[in-house]
């Protein structure tokens, strides 16, 4: 998974990091909480999300999403995902948070 951040440009990357440092902290900036909760609710078995045409897709959409300047045109660009779509950019997303939240723990269980 961590993969997808390999394709990202070091500015993308850098605050792409800090979209996950603030959500790791339960502040999630870009999704809303009922969006996050629809697409998270959803049963989803890891080797059906796991797929390459899933990562490529999710690659694509994340770089695409980060490429965006500022806040509005990130909105407006998720705004025109299709519904599978933005799920896709919402599970990568909290996949990268809860990576991220287990590299930085000191414990782990």
């Amino acid at each position: 998974m961590e993969e997808i951040l390999d394709h990202l440009e070091p500015h993308q990357l850098e605050l792409f990091e800090d979209l996950l440092a603030q959500s790791a902290k339960g502040i999630h900036l870009i999704f809303d909480n009922p969006t996050i909760a629809d697409a998270l609710s959803k049963p989803l078995q890891e080797d059906d999300y796991f797929t390459t045409e899933n990562m490529s897709l999710a690659q694509s959409l994340l770089t695409s999403f980060l490429e965006r300047s500022n806040f509005y045109q990130k909105q407006m660009f998720l705004d025109s995902l299709t519904l599978e779509e933005k799920e896709l950019l919402i599970r990568t997303y909290f996949h990268l948070v809860e990576s991220t939240v287990q590299q930085s723990s000191e414990f782990t269980h």
